[in-house]
């Protein structure tokens, strides 16, 4: 099997992720869309990148300010 260069971090993997769907990483691929002008779903990622853009916008989702009246 060649290994494949992921186009966010340029290291080489066996393969790449495309077409995600799930509405969780849509966020992610948003973030990654707006780091990286240019890039599509159809240049795909590496898992590891994919993760550490889920795991950033899961910490996100704790970045809520409650503020008491």
């Amino acid at each position: 099997m060649q290994k494949k260069l992921c186009p966010i971090c340029h290291r080489e993997v066996y393969w790449l992720v495309h077409h995600l769907h799930n509405v969780t990483d849509q966020f992610a691929l948003e973030e990654v869309k707006n780091d990286f002008m240019g890039w599509t779903e159809d240049d795909g990622l590496c898992l590891p990148c994919l993760e550490r853009y889920r795991a950033h916008n899961s910490m996100r989702c704790f970045d809520i300010k409650v503020t008491m009246n």
